[in-house]
């Protein structure tokens, strides 16, 4: 430094020293220090006035987001009740916050960082008091009013049961109303615009008098510069805190932005989903008013008709004006109003009415029938307030079931008529049964006598003539008494024969390897034919009697028609459910299948009767007996490999 600025230095040096210039000196500090801590003070009040407003902007904001979400949410209240559960617990959560961030945007909350309440300007805005229409506030808004009646319409749809359809609907209605179709959104966006611009005029009335402080300690610090003192800090802390006050003020536009975008999404997620409802409501409506059935609401305590879908003004011919607000015992038909009124009372009784039939008259006073069936809408205390009640039209069903029932009375007198008639019939059949049983035993008796005396006779020709008979004429006596003994065993086959299934059957328990095994011995069949009894065999219940005949005709049968000396024959019974199914198995000469179903016929045989004793009657007769039970009896054979005659039979005929 030049030799003038340093005698200039050293002379303020100097002087320091004196009293009188210390005096002033820290006076002028003094003053300083009061203006720099007053400066200091309106800064940090514009700072904190800055940050305070910022965070009722982002609570305002909040608000703004809150209310188009709740209304969103209620949409989908309305639109899927299966969600219905987490909703309500969302929705209780977004209307706490709701109401206490607006008592906190009236009265503070240092929760919310809002460290004071509204100011007074702010607080007679809020209640409608005051306009700004810097704002877009001309006209006074009662936002406080209008914040508690939502958030009263909101607590007012969580409390709505689900069963309460149409009151949760207007609850909804109410919600989506203040959600989108009232002022409290726009309301809510200029009061953030009232915000800011109480937030701009206090912070720059502070800055104001901040810079002002801030120019007396400038003066005072170039007073004090001149004398060596540097006050930089306070500068370095203004233009801090100046830095500090744009960075919020930044933040706080993009979380406007944000919050903003965030609003406009919300808004058109919202309006889709208003028109998903408004079409969903409107395919409801139609799908009501155009059922096949006719849909009514009757008031469970006075039973005046509340609603009805156009089906009932369709079909009845009654404009739905004179229907509603009507006595529902008045759209009864004259003949069914008394059954009608104690379905109506059995329905305030339980609740509930299934498919009673009534008639309903139409406009020209002719019957209807239908098929009613109610359900109950009950309050929140389970009280019946009014009915669901659908009504079907099932005339053309009551004409059916009347015709059934006409029908069902002709078929039944001509069933009684034909059972008269069958009776009558049995009557002669048993008598006719009665008679052919006497002449069956009369003719047989009376037949069976000559036949006795032929075969005598022969005898005593044969004994008085003794040698004087040929040998032929021997051997013709032997032919006449065997064609007399074939006679009488024919008759008594025939005799059988007439009786098949009109002796009573005496059931009884059968073993059928014993059953078998009796037959076989009072057959006396030769003794190179042997029989073999399949193991396991069933017990059970049946007409022995005829079993057993059937057994012995088709054992005898295998035994007579063998061709051999020897031979082997084969019993089994298999269980077949119902059935048994008996099979005698020989191994004989074998039938032709042309003669299968020829051998069951009466007097039939395949060999001349001179080869063959016998009557012709077996399996006729087997036959017989087995149909009789509700049998089936057939042959499965191949000439030279044997036979095999099955038959079916009942496990238990009685």
């Amino acid at each position: 430094m030049d030799g003038e600025k340093l005698r200039s230095y050293r002379k303020t040096l100097r002087s320091w020293g004196e009293p009188r210039v210390l005096a002033r000196m820290g006076g002028a500090l003094l003053i300083f220090l009061v203006l720099a801590f007053a400066s200091w003070q309106l800064f940090t009040r514009a700072a904190l006035e800055q940050a305070n407003s910022a965070h009722r902007i982002n609570v305002s904001g909040r608000q703004r987001m809150l209310t188009a979400r709740m209304g969103l949410l209620a949409a989908r209240w309305s639109s899927d009740p299966a969600a219905r559960s987490s909703l309500r617990d969302k929705l209780q959560a977004m209307v706490g916050l709701y109401a206490s961030s607006h008592q906190a945007l009236l009265n503070g909350d240092s929760q919310l960082q809002i460290r004071s309440p509204v100011a007074p300007s702010l607080r007679r805005l809020y209640l409608g008091q005051e306009i700004d229409p810097a704002a877009g506030i001309d006209t006074p808004v009662n936002l406080d009013a209008q914040v508690r009646r939502y958030t009263s319409d909101v607590r007012s749809l969580l409390e709505r049961s689900d069963k309460d359809v149409s009151a949760v609907e207007r609850a909804v209605g109410q919600v989506l109303a203040g959600a989108m179709d009232s002022s409290l959104p726009d309301d809510l966006d200029r009061m953030v615009a009232a915000e800011e611009n109480h937030s701009r005029q206090q912070v720059a009335s502070l800055q104001i008098q901040a810079w002002t402080a801030a120019v007396f300690a400038m003066g005072l610090s170039l007073l004090l510069l001149e004398r060596g003192w540097s006050f930089h800090w306070q500068a370095a802390a203004a233009a801090e805190t100046q830095t500090r006050l744009e960075q919020l003020n930044a933040e706080l536009e993009d979380r406007v932005a944000e919050r903003t975008l965030e609003l406009r999404e919300a808004n058109t997620a919202l309006c889709r989903e208003v028109e998903d409802r408004q079409m969903a409501q409107a395919m409801f409506q139609d799908l009501y008013e155009h059922a096949p059935d006719m849909y009514v609401s009757v008031n469970a305590e006075t039973g005046l008709v509340e609603q009805a879908n156009a089906t009932v003004e369709h079909v009845l011919g009654i404009p739905r004006s004179q229907i509603i607000g009507r006595p529902m015992r008045e759209l009864y038909h004259e003949n069914s109003r008394e059954e009608a009124e104690k379905v109506f009372a059995l329905f305030q009784a339980t609740g509930e009415i299934k498919n009673a039939e009534l008639q309903l008259r139409r406009h020209d006073h002719s019957p209807l029938v239908v098929s009613l069936s109610v359900s109950a809408v009950r309050d929140a205390r389970g009280a019946i307030v009014r009915s669901r009640s659908v009504w079907r039209d099932i005339t053309e069903f009551a004409q059916t079931r009347s015709e059934l029932r006409r029908l069902n009375a002709q078929l039944e007198q001509r069933v009684a008529d034909r059972v008269a008639e069958l009776k009558t019939q049995a009557v002669e059949l048993a008598t006719r049964n009665h008679d052919l049983d006497e002449f069956a035993y009369v003719a047989s008796h009376d037949l069976k006598a000559p036949l006795r005396g032929i075969h005598s006779l022969s005898l005593w020709i044969e004994e008085d003539s003794g040698a004087a008979l040929s040998a032929e004429s021997k051997q013709n006596l032997k032919k006449l008494r065997d064609r007399a003994v074939r006679l009488e065993r024919l008759l008594d086959d025939l005799l059988v024969y007439s009786r098949v299934g009109r002796t009573g059957a005496q059931v009884e328990e059968i073993d059928a390897a014993q059953l078998i095994t009796q037959v076989w011995e009072h057959l006396r069949a030769p003794k190179t034919f042997t029989l073999q009894i399949a193991g396991g065999l069933p017990q059970f219940k049946a007409d022995r009697r005829s079993l057993e005949q059937v057994l012995r005709h088709l054992l005898q049968n295998a035994v007579k028609h063998h061709h051999g000396e020897t031979g082997q024959i084969e019993a089994t019974c298999v269980d077949r459910g119902d059935f048994l199914e008996f099979s005698v198995i020989d191994d004989g000469p074998g039938i032709e299948e042309r003669f299968h179903q020829r051998i069951f016929r009466m007097f039939e045989t395949l060999k001349p009767r001179n080869e063959v004793e016998g009557s012709g009657m077996g399996l006729a007769l087997a036959r017989k007996i087995v149909t009789s039970v509700g049998g089936q009896i057939l042959v499965e054979s191949i000439p030279g490999q044997g036979a095999r005659f099955s038959f079916t039979w009942p496990k238990q005929s009685e």
